[in-house]
């Protein structure tokens, strides 16, 4: 399969299982067919070779499907790039239903209470470990197989950025989440 085919199986995967919205997927088919039709002049301007980051994601959703298709899983990035999957219990408080959500598969979402069911590391998918440290507070470890609560969740849910459990309904979010430090301008 050559790279451009690559990129289409890519666009297709990611819209199949909901990944992408309808406007992104139009605009990332149209750009696969502009590059069929012009190869010979967009091969300068753009790399038949897709990124590295692009047969990471595609590993990622082909390794963990079983999650993906089922909405009890949610992801969280944590240190080390580290994502730890996790399940909604019935206990379980979120986010989710506050108003101003834009695309509500990338959105950031916080919840009382999680089981931890597998964390990886998102550049080396060989590699799973045990524990999780997250970004915001250093002591709130995640350890497979245990149930996460966060006792002083802030129940207004229209407030994003506070306290809870923060994850995303979508791996991909989670994949391409990063962490600022507390200084970052943007520049």
């Amino acid at each position: 399969m050559n790279p451009s085919q690559q990129n289409l199986k890519l666009i297709l995967s990611l819209y199949k299982y909901k990944k992408l919205n309808y406007n992104i997927f139009s605009l990332l088919t149209i750009h696969y067919c502009i590059k069929k039709m012009f190869s010979g002049l967009l091969n300068k301007l753009i790399s038949k070779k897709p990124p590295s980051s692009t047969n990471k994601l595609l590993e990622i959703l082909n390794l963990y499907e079983e999650y993906i298709n089922n909405n009890q899983y949610i992801y969280k990035r944590c240190n080390n790039n580290l994502i730890v999957i996790m399940k909604k219990l019935k206990e379980t408080f979120t986010n989710e239903e506050r108003k101003n959500i834009v695309d509500s598969q990338y959105a950031k979402y916080r919840g009382t209470e999680f089981k931890i069911i597998l964390i990886f590391d998102s550049m080396n998918l060989s590699t799973t470990s045990l524990f999780g440290e997250s970004h915001y507070n250093k002591t709130f470890i995640y350890t497979i197989g245990s149930i996460v609560k966060e006792k002083y969740f802030d129940y207004n849910i229209e407030t994003v950025c506070t306290i809870g459990i923060h994850y995303f309904n979508n791996i991909i979010a989670a994949y391409y989440y990063v962490n600022h430090p507390s200084n970052y301008t943007g520049v």
